[in-house]
Order: structure tokens, then C-alpha cells, then sequence
């Protein structure tokens, strides 16, 4: 029973984790990208850009959530997703410092407090990769395979 709630809490903050990052990119990411001024600005291309990021984010905020709940029956935790996750959201935080890097150069200062953001937003979910990941090495060092 402990074991299991060590599981879930390790479940939850990575889930936190990834809600933080959502709501960063949607209230301050694209707000400010949207209003960018600068002459390298193009938000036409860097909205949809950062849209379909949290729309993935949101999917995996959902099969976290859907772990905890089936580990919270009683079930058994599906360790492929957890993999999957940990490895989506590592290319996810690639991403997310590939589109800081662009706004760093950017004249506008509040371009530089949005790159700023979106770094924080990389450690977030690769913070996140690493939860999900040791989720799994976790759950298989508490229940050995029946064989």
C-alpha cells in the first residue's frame, strides 16, 4: 500500500509538472507571441506551432491522469506508456528550447521574458520525463514479474 502511494505521488508531480507547462504556454507563450513587434516576428507561423505543443501536452496530462486512476483501482500501471510518455516529453522539451532559442533573438524585451518562460517550461518536462521514466524502473523494483 505504501509502495503504491509512493508510485502515485511520483505520478502526481510529474502531472503537475506538465499542467504547469500547459498553462504557461497558453497564457503567457501565446499572448505575447501574438503581440510580438519585432522585425523577425511571425506569429502566423509560431502560434500554431506552439497550439499543437499543448494539445500534445494535454494528451499526455490525460494518460497520466489515467495512470493514477488505474493504479488508484488497484490495476496494474501499463510501464509502455509510462516509456512513451518519458520519451515524448523529452522530445516535447527539444522542441520547446528549439522555439526559445528563435525568440532569444528577438529586439522586443518581452520576447526575451517569453524565451525565458519557455526554458523553464524545457526543465519542466524534462523534470517530468525523468518522473515518468523512474515510475517505471519504481514499479518494477516493488512488483517482481510472476512467472
Amino acid at each position: 500500500m505504501k509502495n503504491d502511494t509512493i508510485l502515485r505521488r511520483i505520478l502526481y508531480v510529474g502531472t503537475g509538472l506538465v499542467i504547469v507547462v500547459t498553462l504557461i504556454l497558453a497564457f503567457l507563450v501565446i499572448p505575447s507571441v501574438i503581440i510580438d513587434t519585432s522585425p523577425q516576428a511571425d506569429p502566423e507561423r509560431a502560434v500554431p506551432g506552439i497550439l499543437f505543443v499543448i494539445i500534445i501536452h494535454l494528451v499526455i496530462i490525460a494518460a497520466l491522469v489515467r495512470t493514477i486512476l488505474v493504479n488508484q483501482r488497484g490495476g496494474r500501471i501499463n510501464k509502455g506508456l509510462l516509456i512513451g510518455l518519458g520519451v515524448l516529453l523529452v522530445l516535447l522539451s527539444l522542441m520547446v528550447s528549439d522555439g526559445a532559442s528563435a525568440f532569444l533573438n528577438h529586439t522586443d524585451p518581452i520576447m526575451h521574458r517569453v524565451a525565458i518562460s519557455m526554458f523553464i517550461c524545457t526543465g519542466c518536462n524534462f523534470i517530468a520525463s525523468v518522473l515518468a521514466l523512474s515510475a517505471v524502473w519504481y514499479s518494477r523494483r516493488l512488483k517482481p514479474s510472476s512467472k
